[in-house]
């Protein structure tokens, strides 16, 4: 009976030995096999073979845990599933490395693209104008603007600069002995209304850059002296200044010359600004003028007198004419700050009469009244 419990033991291990499947390699930490798979099957009674007679001899057991009887089948093995090898750091593919490129021909080469820098803006041009008080208060002005008291604008002779009403699309910067100002162009005017004399292709192209046509005429006679309209141009100024600007900004108080810098042709230079060059009659002149009447010719309604004048500088800006009875009548105005040179002098009756001139320059310089006549008359 004891031999029979050690066979049925020994079968059993081997048994359950055969039935354990093997480590696979790859795997670095085997798997823990459960409680239900290490242990032993029970043999069924049909496995269990009859008892062996009591004189039949024990067979020994197997040195081998892993060997089984011959009529037992090797159990397979269960198929695992296969990992990917472990990459180790020098398995890693190395990175590949462009061959070198080859020169380019000089002659091929791709210039390097340098950014453009913006453009300088030129410095707007500057010019020494004429300039007179706009006054006009409770006016419009070519922009629809009604002028106002101590108002500021600027009227320039075109209407290719004139802004929209209240806008400033056109401005200029006004410099007067040290005091600058930067106004709108809400005005058309003086005089003409089509003289862009700031305009390298002015409308006058034999007038230099710089110079109006209304000081052109008054000076030096050009276009008969007239403006566009055929009025006789009495002040050879450019530009008009509006009353606040004029008293308030620039401390003016008579018609003076200012430099004007035209900002929509360049950047605002400042004040102080270079003045160009032009064709402006701009010597120094501290001298007054010097005028005289020359000639009363006789006309069916009196005499017509006529003066004329000279300067050495600026040039003549006005006239006073005075007349008097002879031999012992004093002098009285007749012609007071005109621009004209003649007038037709109708006499107040029989009688001698004597003519005096006096005349002033832009600068303001006034020539002193003689003591003499200048010329006489007889009417019978």
């Amino acid at each position: 009976m004891i031999g029979w419990r050690r066979f049925l033991a020994v079968a059993s291990f081997v048994l359950a030995v055969a039935m354990v499947p093997l480590p696979v390699a790859a795997q670095e930490t085997p798997a823990t096999p459960s409680p239900t798979e290490t242990a032993a099957p029970t043999p069924s009674p049909a496995e269990t073979p009859p008892p062996a007679p009591i004189d039949s001899p024990i067979p020994a057991p197997s040195d081998s845990p892993t060997s089984a009887p011959p009529e037992t089948p090797p159990a397979e093995p269960t198929p695992v599933a296969s990992e990917p090898p472990a990459v180790t750091p020098m398995e890693t593919p190395p990175t590949p490395v462009p061959p070198p490129t080859e020169p380019t021909p000089a002659s091929a080469e791709t210039p390097e693209v340098v950014p453009e820098a913006a453009p300088v803006q030129p410095l707007a041009p500057t010019y020494r104008i004429l300039a007179t008080r706009e006054g006009l208060v409770g006016y419009r002005t070519a922009n629809g603007h009604r002028i106002r008291p101590r108002d500021r604008f600027v009227a320039l002779p075109s209407w290719g600069v004139l802004s929209s009403r209240g806008g400033n699309e056109f401005q200029v910067r006004v410099t007067y002995r040290g005091r600058s100002v930067v106004l709108p162009v809400w005005d058309v005017g003086p005089w003409n209304t089509r003289d862009d004399y700031w305009n390298p292709n002015r409308r006058y192209s034999d007038l230099p850059v710089g110079l109006p046509m209304a000081q052109a005429a008054r000076q030096q006679g050009y276009n008969g002296g007239r403006d566009e309209f055929g009025r006789r141009v009495r002040h050879a100024n450019g530009i008009d200044i509006a009353d606040g600007a004029f008293w308030d900004d620039l401390g003016m108080t008579d018609t003076d010359w200012v430099e004007v810098t035209f900002l929509w042709l360049g950047a605002d230079p400042g004040p102080g600004a270079d003045v160009q060059p032009t064709a402006t009659p701009l010597p120094e002149d501290s001298s007054p003028p010097e005028a005289r009447v020359t000639e009363a010719a006789a006309h069916e309604q009196g005499f017509m007198v006529r003066w004329s004048g000279s300067d050495d500088g600026v040039g003549i800006a006005s006239y006073d004419i005075q007349a008097r009875a002879l031999p012992e009548g004093g002098w009285t105005d007749w012609q007071l700050a005109t621009t004209s040179s003649e007038a037709l002098f109708v006499p107040p009756g029989p009688g001698e009469y004597a003519f005096r001139a006096r005349a002033r320059d832009w600068y303001g310089h006034e020539q002193a009244w003689r003591d003499a006549d200048d010329l006489s008359v007889r009417v019978p």
